[in-house]
């Protein structure tokens, strides 16, 4: 990838799935350091550590699944029917999703969310 900024085909380094032990690996080698890391990002799952340390050397978090992943999953509540984000979501005339967003953009995530609904899309 390094070769890839040398020669002008990219302007700059992304990685996905890293975490605090294999950024700091990378960054032990790498002569161009990522910019973005890519990864699981939500009020279920909100890597403090991590993202801490992604700030720390400029990485910007890329939240996917940022609305978590909802009620077809077994192991992981359906964040949005949660009672908090549902009161959030009156208080502020918004819906959960539109909570659960903002929650990502205020702490500095970029958002990547999902949907397989067209009315959402």
């Amino acid at each position: 990838m390094e070769a890839l900024v040398e020669k002008g085909l990219v302007k700059s380094i992304g990685v996905s799935n890293f975490n605090v032990q294999l950024m700091w690996d990378m960054m032990s080698y790498a002569k161009i350091m990522p910019v973005i890391n890519e990864v699981e990002l939500h009020p279920l799952l909100v890597q403090d550590k991590l993202v801490k340390f992604m700030k720390a050397y400029n990485i910007v978090p890329i939240a996917f699944c940022p609305l978590a992943r909802g009620s077809d999953s077994s192991d992981i509540p359906n964040v949005i029917e949660s009672d908090l984000i549902v009161k959030l979501a009156e208080k502020y005339k918004k819906t959960g999703g539109q909570i659960l967003l903002n929650w990502g953009l205020c702490r500095g995530h970029v958002i990547i969310p999902k949907s397989s609904k067209i009315h959402r899309l």
